[in-house]
């Protein structure tokens, strides 16, 4: 990682950071660019700064994708056991659809 190695940091402390800036909860406890004994160079923290915001985007798009894998990997394993959900229906708590009522004729 580009800020363990300018920073100094170990690659755990790196991570965390991005970790914790990305995922909006920052603590304050590592910030890049503040190190007095550092000579960075002028746009460092400018750049750090697109990187948050690029990083946020990022996020913000990837994020929304969980619960529709999540659909999409219930609907194949219920293909894949030769079930099918219709379009809105809610499966049953052991994962299973309800079973549909068939018309008997008299």
């Amino acid at each position: 990682m580009v800020f363990s190695h300018v920073e100094g940091w170990s690659f755990s402390e790196g991570f965390y950071f991005a970790f914790i800036t990305l995922s909006t909860i920052g603590f304050g406890d590592y910030v890049v660019g503040t190190d007095p004994s550092k000579h960075y160079i002028s746009m460092y923290r400018s750049l750090a700064a697109v990187w948050i915001l690029l990083g946020l985007a990022w996020l913000a798009l990837v994020l929304p994708l969980g619960p529709l894998l999540l659909h999409r990997c219930s609907q194949l394993w219920l293909l894949s056991r030769g079930l099918r959900l219709k379009e809105g229906e809610v499966p049953e708590a052991n994962g299973l659809p309800r079973p549909q009522k068939i018309p008997t004729s008299a």
